[in-house]
């Protein structure tokens, strides 16, 4: 059983990044990103060091949290339930913050849990890992916090569920294989949206495949129980809207959430213009995480930029009729 208390000795750095020493190579690295929601997060990283049942260490990456989180994280990460802390001066988006998380851990599997996510089973770290071991075409598994269930299937010796497209990125586990062959979470969807149906998508190119755990209750997404349905509506032309039911206890947040999925989704929109590059072979598959933090309106005028510079038979290929 993982102790609830990670290594201890911490020290900060001028960037803002508190770093301790380095996990050992075998502990899973989970990492989860902050923004605002205190309460939630209180009691996610509890529920994470009371039933994981499998060594871990946990990175935990604010983006400027305005609700007193980072005086929370900071006194969770000096009673040792936080190993890494990286406090952002600004909003670097999902995908940007979870790399960082990535990066700063161990080089064994990678997890990314939501602040919204509260496990109540123990050993389901335990679980995750050892499908990641038996079945040797995994390249994403995790809990599905959906309100839809998925038929099961006996593969490797572990019941298993597999899901066609992404699975939920709330609760998810990456291999350490899978990683050396994708990367990282596609920083383009600045500051919420596709980074996790894009990663499926380079996965199965890969031929890898997504499941989830058979366990469809070993935990509460908050704070509903479950994550929010999307419901599809038509919005501007050549887009889908996505539009959330429920509003999570914050409706400004699920808005803006909800703003940025139509921005990026539909035909037009900036993951079918990648999911095009990386099926074309225009764009690699391997994502990196190297450069420096640009803000918000650079990335974004950077992505627009990127896709209105490419040759007009490239423009072509990329925006074909349909959307999935």
């Amino acid at each position: 059983m993982a102790s609830r208390r990670c290594a201890r000795g911490a020290s900060q750095s001028s960037t803002g990044v508190i770093a301790e020493e380095r996990p050992a190579e075998e502990l899973v690295n989970i990492t989860m990103v902050t923004f605002n929601r205190v309460n939630f997060t209180r009691r996610s990283i509890a529920s994470i060091g009371d039933t994981a049942g499998y060594p871990f260490a946990l990175t935990v990456v604010d983006n400027n949290s305005q609700d007193g989180t980072p005086s929370v994280l900071r006194e969770m990460h000096s009673l040792g339930l936080i190993h890494h802390l990286i406090l952002n001066p600004e909003n670097r988006g999902v995908a940007y913050a979870a790399n960082q998380g990535w990066a700063a851990g161990s080089k064994a599997h990678f997890m990314k849990v939501d602040n919204d996510i509260v496990f109540m089973k123990h050993g389901w770290l335990a679980r995750l890992v050892e499908a990641c071991d038996r079945v040797p075409d995994l390249g994403a598994i995790g809990y599905n916090f959906e309100t839809k269930s998925y038929p099961d299937q006996l593969i490797g010796g572990v019941r298993i569920r597999p899901k066609h497209r992404n699975i939920g990125g709330c609760a998810i586990m990456i291999p350490e294989r899978a990683h050396r062959l994708v990367g990282y979470w596609c920083e383009d969807y600045f500051p919420y949206g596709e980074e996790d149906l894009d990663m499926y998508v380079r996965l199965e190119l890969l031929g890898l495949r997504s499941y989830y755990m058979e366990d469809e209750d070993v935990g509460l997404h908050l704070p509903e129980g479950k994550a929010s349905p999307l419901v599809i509506s038509i919005g501007l032309p050549g887009f889908r809207s996505k539009k959330s039911t429920f509003d999570e206890g914050d409706p400004a947040y699920r808005l803006e959430k909800d703003r940025w999925r139509a921005l990026y989704t539909g035909r037009r929109g900036l993951q079918r213009v990648n999911e095009k590059l990386y099926a074309t072979g225009l764009r690699r598959l391997y994502i990196e995480h190297d450069a420096p933090y640009l803000p918000s309106l650079r990335v974004r005028l950077y992505v627009l930029l990127r896709y209105l510079l490419l040759d007009p038979w490239k423009r072509r290929t990329i925006g074909g009729r349909g959307s999935r």
